[in-house]
């Protein structure tokens, strides 16, 4: 399964310590809004704005509310109550049952501090490669295309298909006669053919790309990005975070960023994002003689 911004946030904060995992002991309500635990037995309020992950539905079926969060609007103890209920401020998708696996965090590091932190981490891996076969067809008697915006920064590679509008015999074929001519900022470059390419036919660009942005719990992960890449940087940033706010009051805070600033360093070296070889046409500065003996042109 590809890894989304629902897994980060949850891998993020498990890093951190803050969460506890559990298994819902009776049916939510019809509102979708809670999730009941018996056996949660923290103090009355304990998770208030924290948040609630969905882990597992014990259907084994992936059905909802599996993969969904929410945030904490408020807690009763199990204790003494027997009883355990952690209230939601917005509904899931269906209501939680006897059985589901849940992992709920202390809202130290929210929801949205562990989403605005996961960004951050994938803003700073630069660029990723992205392979797009949608945006351009060869066209008769055009040598020029409007590249995607996106495709700008750092155009790698160019195929066609061989096979027309067969999309599972594409048979690609690379292209290596053609160029990026500049446009004014902020419009597409224009992907530009030495030669006339054959038309009617799909072309494959492969650029380097900024990862996008992921704001909804099912926002996928780049498969060319491995998960530590990010996890640990995003627990990094979030600690750092918590330094500025309350300064030197944890004595651990620290020892923690040291720890978290060595296991990002760490994944960066194990997990190098690979991307095509940046596109390069041959040029020729001087000519070889019969006897392959190279020589600089004249400059008369």
């Amino acid at each position: 399964m590809t890894d989304n911004l629902f897994n980060l946030t949850y891998w993020t904060a498990r890093l951190l310590g803050i969460v506890r995992e559990g298994y819902a002991t009776s049916n939510g309500a019809g509102d979708f809004k809670d999730i009941i635990d018996s056996n949660r037995d923290e103090a009355a309020d304990y998770w208030n704005s924290g948040t609630v992950w969905i882990l597992y539905d014990a259907g084994a079926a992936s059905a909802a509310p599996e993969g969904e969060y929410a945030i904490v609007e408020d807690f009763t103890s199990g204790a003494g109550s027997g009883t355990g209920t952690i209230d939601f401020t917005l509904a899931l998708t269906a209501a939680t049952g006897t059985g589901d696996k849940y992992a709920v965090g202390k809202k130290r590091y929210d929801w949205n501090l562990l989403t605005q932190k996961v960004n951050e981490a994938l803003f700073d891996l630069g660029t990723i490669p992205i392979t797009d076969i949608t945006s351009l067809d060869t066209i008769a008697e055009q040598t020029e295309y409007d590249l995607p915006i996106a495709a700008n920064l750092d155009l790698r590679e160019v195929w066609i298909e061989k096979h027309i509008d067969d999309t599972n015999d594409y048979r690609w074929s690379k292209i290596s006669d053609w160029y990026v001519q500049r446009t004014d900022i902020g419009t597409a470059d224009l992907l530009v053919f030495t030669l006339q390419p054959t038309t009617l036919r799909d072309l494959k660009l492969v650029y380097m790309g900024v990862h996008p942005e992921l704001r909804i719990y099912t926002d996928k992960l780049s498969e060319s990005v491995h998960p530590n890449r990010v996890i640990y940087e995003a627990a990094l940033k979030c600690l750092l975070y918590r330094k500025q706010k309350i300064g030197e009051m944890d004595p651990t805070l620290s020892e923690q960023i040291n720890y978290f600033d060595s296991k990002a360093r760490e994944a960066k070296m194990l997990y190098p994002i690979r991307g095509p070889k940046a596109h390069t046409k041959l040029l020729i500065l001087g000519k070889t003689d019969a006897e392959d003996r190279f020589t600089y042109p004249s400059r008369a």
